[in-house]
Parts: structure tokens; sequence; C-alpha cells
């Protein structure tokens, strides 16, 4: 493996970047059924609360339930289509069971250790070993600690989207030693740029939003199609980390 000194982040941003409208462009050609579940979504949400209609709960959990099962073999196929350089397909299949399992997985992996620290910290105030704000704030560094940790699976998504079966938990870790901190402020700074617009929506949707029910409507249209987005750009980067750590020579092909 090539030293963390030549990963290009700044590269394989810019070039997630540039996928955007390909990314918008997909949305909506492929991705539209999603869209119009988040409408009826929101719409039978508002509707119980604005106009009183009864057994609605099991209408949006169930159309809940659809658009994250869609979502995930969403971000498979975009996966698939960034490492390939194929057209687009989508297909819901096993990988999004596999997929599932691993985020359940991952998301246990940050809880427990959180949790862990959290604990300790909690306890140590209490005791009195040290103040209350610094138990904060080395809660806040453990959780930061525990993002970084996860980070180094993250290959793991990719790998499952075109059927590599090698790279799992332990070749992750491998691939990306040496790669700790870069990986942790590309994840975080890329993560904090996408998050901006559907942070401005959900700031309009917050004073604006109840006043009426298409204003509340339009504003999540906006919101759910941003988030659709963002999910779609992190694969484009997460995809080029997994050319760069398998085929460090082809990534210049993806830039």
């Amino acid at each position: 493996m090539t030293d963390n000194s030549n990963l290009p982040a700044m590269a394989i941003i810019g070039a997630s970047f540039s996928q955007l409208p390909n990314v918008f462009k997909g949305v909506f050609l492929y991705f539209w059924p999603f869209l119009l579940m988040y409408f009826l979504k929101d719409y039978f949400l508002i509707s119980s609360q604005s106009v009183g209609l009864g057994n609605t709960g099991w209408i949006t959990s169930l159309i809940s339930i659809l658009i994250f099962l869609g979502i995930i073999a969403v971000q498979i196929c975009w996966y698939q289509k960034v490492i390939t350089k194929q057209d687009f397909k989508y297909s819901f299949d096993k990988r999004s069971f596999v997929t599932i399992g691993y985020s359940i997985l991952y998301g246990l992996f940050i809880g427990i250790i959180f949790s862990l620290f959290t604990t300790i910290f909690a306890f140590m105030s209490k005791e009195g070993y040290f103040s209350s704000g610094f138990a904060i704030t080395l809660t806040i560094l453990s959780f930061i600690f525990c993002l970084s940790l996860a980070f180094r699976f993250i290959l793991i998504f990719p790998a499952i989207a075109v059927n590599n079966t090698n790279t799992r938990l332990k070749r992750s870790w491998e691939l990306t030693k040496g790669y700790h901190m870069k990986l942790f402020f590309m994840m975080i700074g890329f993560t904090i740029l996408i998050s901006i617009p559907p942070g401005i929506a959900n700031t309009l949707l917050i004073n604006f939003g109840s006043t009426s029910t298409l204003s509340f409507l339009s504003i999540m249209f906006i919101l759910n199609t941003l988030s659709l987005i963002s999910l779609l750009l992190i694969a484009e980067m997460v995809g080029r980390l997994f050319v760069f750590f398998h085929v460090p020579n082809k990534i210049n092909e993806y830039l």
C-alpha cells in the first residue's frame, strides 16, 4: 500500500463534487419513486396533525420502512456505478440485507464504545475526580475518537456493492492502516459540506414549514431531495476511496 501522504484527499473530494450534475439528474431520473414515497409519508403525517385523519400511523410507518430498504439499495447500486464505471442499474438483492447487517454492527461498535466512555466519565465526575464540564469535554472527544475508528471500516460497504467478499472488517482495517487521521478529516469535512444545504432547508422548515400544508410539503420535498443528493455524493467519495485502497494505481482514472 502507498504511503498515506499519497492519498489524494482533496482530488477525491473535488472529483466527487464534480459529479453533482449527474447526481442531481439521477435523483429525478431514477429515484423519483422514492421522492413520491417521501411526499406521501409527509402528506399523511401533516394531514393527521392538521385535519385529524386517524389511523395513519401504520401507513407512515410502512412507507418509512419501504423508503429505508429502497434507499439502502440505491446507495449500493450507486457504489457499484462509481467503482465499475457502468451505467446505473437499480437492484434490490441480498446485498441490501448484508449492508443492513454490517450497518447494525457499525452502529453497535460506535454505540457500545461511546457508552462505555460516557459511563466511565460520568462515574468519575460523580465521584469528584474531575468537574462535570471536563467530563463533557472528554465525552465529546471520545465520540470523535469512536468516529475516527469507525471510518477505518468504511470500505466494507462499497465492497459489498461490488461483491468483494474479501474486504470486510479485518481487511478494511488493514487497508486503512496509516490513514487514520486523513480519513477522519476527509469524512468529517465532506459531511459538513454536504450538510449545509439540508441544514438551511431544515431551518426554513422550522421557521416557515408549519404555516400551511403546502409550505410544509414543499420544504420537505426540498429537504428529502437534498438528502438523496447527499447520500449519493457520499457514495461518490467512498467509492473512490475504495478504488484507492484496492488499486491505487488506477485512482487517477476516477479523478
